[in-house]
């Protein structure tokens, strides 16, 4: 199983990155190998959704059950179905001071194929690093460009 751990602190508030990682839908306009995303259930406290995403030759989609705790300020992530064995993330958006939060980030997956996880395997670190990257040149992007305006 792959496990990865990040934090960063970014000068936005946790809510507005929050909302940043909740809003799925966008995940296509900005982050690493998502090609396409749909919402199929939605209500307060969370969603099932579906990515596409694909790198070089492989495509594949899942399904997850997305848990959106705003009081907490903690989105969990949890495959229900496509190529994992196991898929689990969790952001944490801790307040540091005003408009600054840390970030904490962990992921740990298993594909069900022995070769996606032999391929996947050899670029985790890299591919992690660049997701949790794409999210803060996102929310640098959207909240730095609305404070100019």
């Amino acid at each position: 199983m792959h496990k990865h751990s990040e934090e960063r602190i970014l000068p936005h508030s946790p809510e507005a990155i929050f909302n940043l990682v909740a809003d799925v839908g966008s995940y296509p306009d900005f982050l690493p190998w998502c090609t396409a995303t749909r919402i199929l259930k939605q209500n307060e406290s969370g969603m099932i959704a579906e990515m596409a995403v694909g790198y070089k030759s492989i495509r594949e989609r899942y399904k997850s059950n997305v848990e959106l705790n705003r009081d907490a300020m903690i989105i969990k992530v949890t495959a229900i179905d496509g190529p994992f064995k196991y898929l689990r993330n969790q952001w944490y958006f801790e307040e540091c001071n005003i408009d600054q939060c840390k970030i904490h980030f962990h992921i740990e997956f298993e594909f069900g194929s022995w070769i996606l996880q032999q391929i996947i395997g050899a670029f985790f670190e890299d591919a992690v690093a660049k997701m949790v990257l794409a999210f803060e040149t996102r929310a640098n992007e959207i909240y730095n460009s609305c404070s100019l305006d």
